[in-house]
């Protein structure tokens, strides 16, 4: 669930801003949350503290006049969500100045939407849309292990990675498809930062994802894969798979 926060002083534009929002939630299947509706800076942000942020958007008015504008409060958002979408609006006599200011505050704003009844609505759903468009980019390549050297990149879906070992007197990995082995020149230890989730060292020179685990033998401690590999671990790994994920076959 996406949660969207709205400010804005005027209860008009507030209203059109979650028309616009419930208007592209019922054409999309991406579910978005209004969690936050207020009419000053100074209600958004302790809404947002007590509720914890992460990757929020974040439509805000440009001007306030309640003792902080909406410049200061992205800077603030800004601090506490690294990762939010602002999308400022404003009018027509102040769009020069609020995108001068963005850009001098570095607040990395996606929009900078005018008010304009005619057509408000819709430059909020495009930016919605753009939003959509770069987390599911970020979903994707986060299920992608990406190796590189000088000259080329190599891209490996994770839900394909058997396991990957390190190839004893080379800066050389092999990694293990269900049918085929690719070597290429890295490091064991540069793929365990890539793999964080679902992959367990189960040997100093062994990844192996969890996902393609069919069985574990606790007396020789060896992991069977549903390719009919197997895959030893050391007995300090082993205590950690057990202990972990509950696997004891």
């Amino acid at each position: 669930m996406n949660e969207i926060y709205l400010c804005d002083s005027e209860l008009f534009w507030l209203q059109r801003m979650e028309r616009a929002v419930n208007s592209f939630q019922i054409r999309s299947d991406w579910e978005l949350s209004v969690v936050g509706r207020t009419r000053s800076p100074r209600e958004l942000l302790p809404l947002l503290q007590s509720r914890g942020t992460g990757t929020g958007i974040y439509l805000l008015d440009v001007g306030h006049g309640t003792g902080m504008d909406g410049m200061e409060l992205g800077a603030e958002i800004r601090r506490l969500d690294g990762d939010a979408f602002l999308i400022y609006v404003t009018s027509h006599e102040n769009l020069a100045g609020a995108a001068l200011e963005a850009f001098r505050r570095r607040l990395l704003a996606l929009d900078l939407i005018v008010k304009d009844p005619r057509d408000f609505q819709d430059r909020i759903c495009q930016s919605l849309s753009c939003i959509e468009e770069i987390l599911a980019r970020r979903e994707d390549e986060a299920e992608l292990l990406t190796l590189e050297n000088r000259s080329s990149h190599r891209f490996f879906p994770k839900k394909e990675i058997y396991f990957i070992e390190s190839v004893k007197g080379f800066r050389q990995i092999a990694l293990h498809t269900a049918s085929e082995v690719y070597r290429y020149p890295a490091t064991l230890r540069e793929c365990c930062a890539k793999l964080q989730r679902d992959f367990l060292l189960c040997r100093r020179n062994c990844l192996v994802n969890l996902r393609h685990i069919r069985s574990a033998d606790h007396p020789s401690r060896t992991l069977l894969l549903d390719n009919g590999a197997y895959c030893s671990c050391s007995v300090r790994q082993w205590e950690v798979f057990v202990r972990q994920y509950g696997r004891q076959d």
